[in-house]
């Protein structure tokens, strides 16, 4: 996903459902150029097998958490996902 012109950072996280994880992408665009998320989520089952497809969904952000080193906080995206989660149930 990484490749596509539009996206400027992502992070793929695994969102709990009732038998498994579902792969969930969570994308924040580049601020001149635009994509939708049918297209990112097209551009993922053309080039990954089944298993790593966006079953989950595909939401778009204006920020992801970055370490102090500016990568990505996966554990910091994924607890902040949940928490917004819960609060919009």
């Amino acid at each position: 996903m990484l490749e596509h012109p539009s996206v400027y950072m992502a992070c793929v996280i695994g969102v709990p459902n009732d038998v498994t994880n579902l792969a969930k992408a969570l994308v924040v665009l580049n601020k001149e150029k635009g994509a939708t998320s049918e297209e990112l989520i097209q551009l993922v089952a053309r080039k990954l097998p089944d298993y790593y497809h966006l079953h989950g969904g595909l939401q778009f952000l204006e920020h992801l958490p970055e370490s102090k080193g500016r990568k990505l906080d996966r554990t910091a995206v994924f607890k902040s996902y949940m928490e917004r989660s819960k609060m919009l149930m």
